[in-house]
């Protein structure tokens, strides 16, 4: 790939993995790097718009099908393993290829938080575990204004003209 990497929303980066004693196995696997900035026109803030956020990076994630690195569905490989054939355990090089790649969806999720939000992030080491953090940080929070705005629109047969006229007021209001 020709293309310079600041201009490229996602770049993928060879990797050269599992350094066996004196012998050294190369293995080429394609990283995605995410630009988030140029991908993501918003950062996640306090400011309520956690489900807008989580919208536009789940689907950045499955375009590039990195949704089991926050889900867990893709969990990291074993630190070592036995060949077929083998009976001696050796390095596993999928394990430094996925490390690799966690960190740089962690790395994507960072960038695309306002500063005061990636703090909540920083001791994470996975990104399943910072996707998680958000996930509980945030969506409660979202699920209770879903529940309120629901239960809002469930009276609106009861509710008088002027009180009706006021429901849209309450959609566009920003949670805290």
């Amino acid at each position: 790939m020709a293309e310079n990497s600041a201009s490229s929303p996602a770049t993928p980066i060879p990797a050269v993995t599992a350094l066996t004693g004196n012998n050294v196995s190369l293995q080429y696997a394609s990283l995605v790097s995410i630009n988030a900035a140029t991908l993501i026109p918003i950062k996640l803030s306090r400011g309520g718009n956690y489900a807008s956020w989580r919208s536009q990076f789940s689907n950045l994630l499955f375009g590039y099908d990195l949704m089991g690195y926050v889900e867990g569905t893709y969990p990291c490989p074993a630190e070592t393993m036995v060949k077929t054939g083998e009976t001696t355990e050796s390095v596993n090089p999928d394990r430094k290829i996925w490390l690799c790649q966690d960190r740089l969806v962690l790395q994507a999720i960072q960038a695309s938080l306002a500063g005061n939000i990636a703090l909540l992030i920083s001791s994470c080491q996975t990104s399943a575990d910072a996707w998680s953090k958000l996930e509980t940080t945030f969506a409660n929070k979202s699920h209770i204004r879903m529940l309120t705005l629901l239960s809002t629109l469930m009276k609106v047969v009861t509710m008088a003209l002027t009180q009706y006229c006021r429901v849209p007021l309450l959609l566009r209001m920003p949670t805290t």
